[in-house]
């Protein structure tokens, strides 16, 4: 899968933390076992994604949606890595 309006040459685990947050979506694997040291990724992923979706006011509900579930993936991630106490929250799948 190529995504040729992000095409660049950058940090090979930026891209695997943006995939790995993605995949639970697809049935793929949690991102803690792909990163288990992507704590920092995982923040980073979860703050994008709920800046993204605070801010896509105008944006389909679908992706709202999408973009709650993905920040719920990363927070979950985070705290699985980052030594946090373990995540409590909605699984993103019971996000609707």
């Amino acid at each position: 899968m190529v995504d040729w309006g992000s095409a660049c040459r950058g940090r090979p685990d930026h891209d695997l933390a943006a995939v790995a947050s993605i995949l639970p979506l697809e049935g793929g694997p949690d991102p803690a076992v792909l990163m288990p040291n992507g704590g920092q990724w995982a923040a980073y992923r979860a703050a994008a994604a709920s800046r993204r979706a605070y801010r896509s006011t105008r944006s389909p509900a679908w992706l709202r949606v999408v973009l709650r579930r993905l920040a719920t993936i990363s927070l979950a991630w985070a705290s699985a890595t980052l030594d946090l106490p373990p995540w409590t929250g909605t699984h993103w799948s019971e996000i609707v």
